[in-house]
C-alpha cells in the first residue's frame, strides 16, 4: 500500500537581505576596527570583503523599476555604490580579479562586445600591478568583462538615470538625444490599471502602448449571432 507524502515547498532564498546584512556587517566592522585609509588599504582581506558583499548586493537589485516613492532606497543604494567604488580603486587590477576572475570569454570580441581580451588590454593601459585609483575605477568596473561586475555596473547606471528624472526632469539619454536632434518617448505605467502608454513630451501627448498579437493567434472578424 503507498502513501502519499507532502512534501513542503521551498522557501525562495532572500539573496538581497543575505547580501545586504553581509555588506553592513563587514562595513561595520571596518568602520569600528580602522580608522585611517593607510589602515584599509593594509587590510586587503576587508576591503575585498566589502567589494564583494557590495557588488553582489547591488547587481541583484531591480534598480530600472524604482519610483519617485522610492527615494530613500535609491538613495541608499548609491552609497553602497559609491563606496564599492572607493573600495575598488585601492586595489590594483591583479587583486580585483582574485574577487571576481574575469570571464573566460574569447570570442565576442568579433561582434563588438566584451571579452576576456578587450578587458586584458584596458588592464595593461592601468598596469595590472598598479593601483587602479580614483580616475580609472569608472572606466575600470564598465571594461571589465564578469555578469556580476556587469550587473553591478548596469544598476549603478540606473540609480543616476533615477536621480536625473527626480531632481532634474530628465534622463542623461533624454539629453542626449536633444542634442542629436532625436525624438524621445518615455513609457509610462498607470498604476491602477497597469496600461503602458508613450509620453511624447515634446507635443505633451500620451499614446496607448500596443502590444503585437503573437504569430499563433489570429485575429477573426465577424461577430456572433
Amino acid at each position: 500500500m503507498f502513501k502519499l507524502l507532502k512534501i513542503k515547498p521551498k522557501k525562495e532564498v532572500d539573496y538581497v537581505s543575505i547580501y545586504s546584512s553581509a555588506y553592513r556587517t563587514t562595513l561595520d566592522r571596518c568602520v569600528k576596527s580602522i580608522t585611517t585609509v593607510e589602515e584599509l588599504k593594509e587590510n586587503k582581506l576587508l576591503t575585498k570583503r566589502l567589494i564583494y558583499y557590495g557588488v553582489k548586493y547591488v547587481g541583484i537589485l531591480e534598480c530600472s523599476d524604482l519610483r519617485i516613492s522610492d527615494y530613500n532606497m535609491a538613495k541608499d543604494i548609491l552609497d553602497v555604490t559609491q563606496m564599492v567604488k572607493s573600495f575598488a580603486m585601492l586595489l590594483t587590477p591583479n587583486e580585483f580579479m582574485t574577487i571576481f576572475p574575469i570571464r573566460k570569454d574569447y570570442k565576442s570580441g568579433k561582434f563588438g562586445c566584451k571579452d576576456y581580451f578587450y578587458t586584458v588590454e584596458k588592464i595593461n593601459e592601468i598596469g595590472a600591478g598598479s593601483i587602479i585609483g580614483s580616475k580609472n575605477v569608472d572606466k575600470f568596473l564598465w571594461d571589465y568583462s564578469n555578469d556580476e561586475v556587469c550587473e553591478f555596473v548596469v544598476n549603478y547606471m540606473s540609480i543616476i538615470n533615477y536621480f536625473c528624472k527626480v531632481e532634474k526632469g530628465f534622463s542623461p539619454l533624454e539629453v542626449w538625444c536633444e542634442e542629436q536632434g532625436f525624438e524621445s518617448y518615455v513609457i509610462y505605467t498607470d498604476e491602477v490599471t497597469k496600461k503602458q502608454y508613450w509620453y511624447d513630451k515634446d507635443s505633451n501627448k500620451m499614446t496607448p502602448v500596443k502590444q503585437p498579437i503573437p504569430r499563433y493567434l489570429k485575429l477573426i472578424k465577424g461577430g456572433c449571432e
